[in-house]
């Protein structure tokens, strides 16, 4: 594009740009506002038009080379004529290839809505059960999804909004959470199913729950199982932790006691159901309380 006198200018021109890009860069990475312009800028300005102006320069240059070749006035007229059909060739062909380029590279940007937009995913972190007497073949789950949408922008606590759901099993559980929530459902992210005292005491219920928990393809095989007497509003509103995020505190506290607890404790429903059909009598799994206010871990027998 420059002209070959131009070049001590061009140099100059394009070592102060780098030089104002890395100093850019530095500051752009502490501001959100600026980093996020900064992407938009590059994704939807910059890359365009480095595809499209290469193209513009060589149709110019090609152009330029044909005026060159003119010699008399006969051949200028009939390069005239020739120069006018390809010219609007050209043109054709130029927005042709601009409309291949634009289009999917807008759309590629444009994500893929509900597939990949996480803030309108449902992610299940954490769900107490229980299984009250007085109810027959009932369960009552309370359900800690993750609130994306109101996370603050650097913060690595996930909020979370509870649920609570009466089913007979999980199929009718998911279809009644929908009508209630509605969008797409992901229980491969929960990290703890708290066992309320009503569904520890009656076994069969408890493996009917599990049984159907192992054998759905979607959930999730390594969540942790633990025993907890505590009422469910109390445990999802611990003041030391972020709302509803009991389910990550728990596993947490049971990966740091895991070399402790090693070889004793059923940590998931699998290794539950694998107790059970070994005929063991002792079944231990973590008990969660709360003690001035803070969540503890223990071992107990099922």
């Amino acid at each position: 594009i420059f002209q070959t006198r131009s070049r001590g200018c061009l140099k100059n021109f394009l070592g102060i740009t780098f030089v104002c890009l890395v100093l850019l860069t530095c500051v752009v990475e502490k501001h959100t506002l600026l980093w996020t312009f900064y992407l938009k800028y590059k994704a939807f300005v910059d890359f365009p038009l480095s595809l499209i102006l290469p193209l513009v320069v060589w149709l110019f240059k090609r152009q330029k080379d044909f005026n060159y070749q003119e010699k008399t006035e006969k051949d200028k007229e009939e390069r005239k004529n020739i120069a006018k059909y390809k010219n609007n060739k050209q043109v054709k062909y130029f927005a042709g290839i601009t409309l291949l380029i634009f289009f999917p590279i807008l759309f590629s940007l444009t994500g893929c809505q509900r597939l990949t937009d996480v803030e309108e995913k449902n992610y299940i972190l954490s769900m107490y059960v229980d299984y009250p007497a007085d109810e027959e073949n009932a369960y009552q789950f309370w359900i800690a999804r993750a609130n994306l949408s109101e996370m603050e922008g650097q913060s690595d606590e996930i909020p979370c909004k509870i649920t609570k759901i009466e089913a007979r099993n999980l199929q009718q559980l998911e279809e009644k959470y929908l009508e209630i929530v509605p969008g797409k459902t992901e229980w491969n992210h929960i990290y703890t199913i708290f066992l309320g005292s009503g569904i520890a005491a009656n076994k069969t219920a408890c493996t009917h729950l599990l049984k159907e928990w192992d054998n759905e393809w979607q959930k999730s095989p390594n969540v942790l199982l633990a025993l907890c007497p505590e009422n469910p509003k109390e445990l999802y509103k611990i003041k030391n932790i972020p709302a509803g995020a009991a389910g990550q505190e728990i596993n947490l506290l049971a990966e740091q006691n895991k070399e402790k607890y090693s070889g004793q404790i059923c940590e998931t429903p699998i290794d539950y159901l694998r107790a059970k059909q070994q005929q063991e009598d002792k079944i231990t799994l973590y008990r969660v309380t709360i003690e001035n206010g803070n969540l503890k871990i223990m071992t107990d027998e099922l």
